[in-house]
């Protein structure tokens, strides 16, 4: 059966334990809100996935969510996922010298699998995930035609538009990670456009990304030749 309706979902999951991939984005804050609000499960399990390249602000948000949400149960898991990324020279630039510097050996950690044993260590029925449709016309067409759960992983925002996630942020009186203040997405990935102000605003997260991904260091470079250049 395939369910498209959140109530629907609200139902299927009542007196379940979940396990909710928190990655500490607006969209991930408007899920856990969705289901220790309007859901029922028995149990949440929020798992953040810890990056090589931490945000100095993240501790310290992670700290206010486990006081809005006390019977949230939060835990931090190192997430290997970033050494398959640099193996892979995702992120790093330019690609002729990654042919070179990358010819070594390093496994490809599966994040779905990394879940999916988080999963069966915390004996949760399901994995809740914050993706919503309007991210991309992909996920959409997949939303409507398979719903909002498959499998064991649900996706309790899948259906929402933009403004009704950012509605939900604001009914929730959920404060967002500080990075917003200074870019319109969480810094996801490493990216020197989207993270550019929050570099020039906190000189140690700058430190903490280059220190994992020093190649990013040529893309800032040309990016800043870019902004100064006189046309």
């Amino acid at each position: 059966m395939i369910i498209k309706d959140h109530k629907a979902l609200a139902e299927l999951i009542a007196g379940k334990r979940i396990l909710h991939l928190e990655s500490l984005g607006k969209d991930s804050a408007a899920t856990l809100h969705w289901l220790a609000t309007f859901a029922h499960p028995s149990h949440i399990v929020a798992a953040h996935f810890e990056r090589l390249a931490k945000h100095p602000d993240d501790a310290r948000y992670l700290a206010y969510k486990k006081k809005k949400y006390p019977n949230v149960e939060f835990i931090l898991v190192p997430n290997p996922i970033e050494l398959s990324q640099i193996g892979a020279g995702m992120y790093q630039s330019p690609l002729s010298m990654l042919e070179e510097v990358n010819k070594w050996e390093w496994e490809n950690f599966e994040f779905k699998k990394l879940v999916e044993e988080t999963r069966l260590e915390h004996a949760c029925d399901y994995v809740s995930s914050g993706i919503a449709k309007y991210e991309s016309v992909i996920r959409a067409t997949l939303f409507y035609r398979k719903g909002i759960i498959w499998d064991n992983w649900i996706y309790p925002i899948g259906m929402f538009t933009k403004d009704e996630v950012l509605q939900v942020v604001r009914n929730g009186n959920i404060k967002l990670h500080p990075s917003y203040k200074f870019s319109k997405s969480t810094h996801d990935f490493p990216s020197w456009y989207k993270m550019r102000s929050a570099f020039i605003t906190n000189p140690e997260y700058k430190k903490s990304v280059l220190a994992a991904y020093p190649l990013l260091a040529l893309d800032g470079y040309r990016y800043e030749r870019l902004l100064n250049e006189k046309p």
